[in-house]
């Protein structure tokens, strides 16, 4: 099995690997999936910094990713922009999901940040849309290169 980094690793640099889906909705889900391997103590970001309100956003994760991408179809379809609050609530998501991890998910590139950059679109917010598209752009550099090595096994 072939894996790829998300970033450039640097000589010497230690990295990590999940013994768990980072997605794991909540601390106690991730610690019984780590408990199979004799984890006891995470140390991860995840897991350390968690909270109930950590563990209620990831546990809703998914269900805010799809709300918000059938919101982005009806405003493309409508060509309307979006509520300023609704653009607000997104760009707040977006930090989240940063601050979680879970920017690492396929739904999140394929769903909530097309969601995001038709909104941006919408709103004529030309620096946060510039912004996002070299983000779309990176992660499908890096999406089309797992896929060939993995095509190449």
């Amino acid at each position: 099995m072939i894996f790829m980094a998300g970033r450039h690793i640097k000589a010497g640099e230690q990295i990590f690997y999940s013994y768990c889906p980072i997605s794991a909705t909540t601390f106690a889900a991730r610690k019984l999936a780590l408990a199979p391997y004799g984890i006891t103590n995470c140390t991860c970001a995840s897991c350390t910094n968690a909270t109930p309100e950590t563990d209620a956003f990831r546990t809703n994760f998914f269900t805010r990713v799809r709300e918000y991408y059938f919101h982005s179809e009806v405003w493309n379809f409508n060509g309307q922009l979006p509520e300023d609050l609704s653009l607000e609530k997104m760009l707040a998501f977006q930090k989240a999901v940063l601050k979680e991890g879970l920017h690492i998910e396929q739904v999140y590139w394929e769903y909530f940040m097309n969601a995001l950059i038709v909104a941006c679109r919408l709103a004529r917010m030309d620096r946060e849309l510039a912004m996002n598209v070299e983000e779309m752009k990176k992660y499908f550099y890096y999406h089309n290169a797992r896929m060939a090595l993995m095509d190449s096994e």
